[in-house]
């Protein structure tokens, strides 16, 4: 009778360290899953964010009709040259050959990672930027194409 109760207890104990590995794995994969649901929550809050700006800018300079000189104060730093050449209606290449650009990801790259990855100050960066779409939308400018 004893080795029977013996035998019971040694069973008890590998259930319960059993139960207590799959607690562990459970607790683990918890952690997992809130961690990649937190990270993906601030990705979707992030570019819900980026495109409330990029439907309040569309939005505003549709009201007002085409793009002029004053409208430049709307570049940002997180747009990509592809959405400012889109918004401003000029020529995919402008930017690049008037801001001397050669980095592959264009236009595809954000202002600021562009800045950064040439370790240029992203506000004179900006401004540069601004020039040249000056230089574009100004109407007696020899900088446009076909001008």
């Amino acid at each position: 009778m004893q080795v029977r109760y013996n035998g019971g207890m040694a069973r008890i104990d590998r259930i319960r360290r059993v139960i207590q590995v799959a607690m562990v794995i459970l607790a683990a994969l918890l952690f997992i899953l809130i961690f990649f649901l937190v990270r993906q929550s601030m990705i979707l809050r992030r570019e819900q964010v980026l495109s409330a700006r990029e439907l309040w800018i569309s939005n505003l300079l549709k009201r007002r009709g085409p793009p002029t000189q004053s409208d430049v104060v709307f570049v940002q730093a997180w747009m990509t040259f592809d959405y400012v050449n889109q918004l401003f209606g000029i020529p995919p290449d402008y930017l690049q050959h008037q801001l001397s650009i050669s980095d592959p990801g264009y236009p595809h790259i954000t202002i600021s990672g562009y800045a950064r990855h040439y370790n240029l100050n992203v506000a004179a960066f900006l401004a540069d930027i601004d020039r040249a779409l000056v230089g574009y939308l100004t109407p007696a400018t020899s900088t446009r194409p076909g001008a």
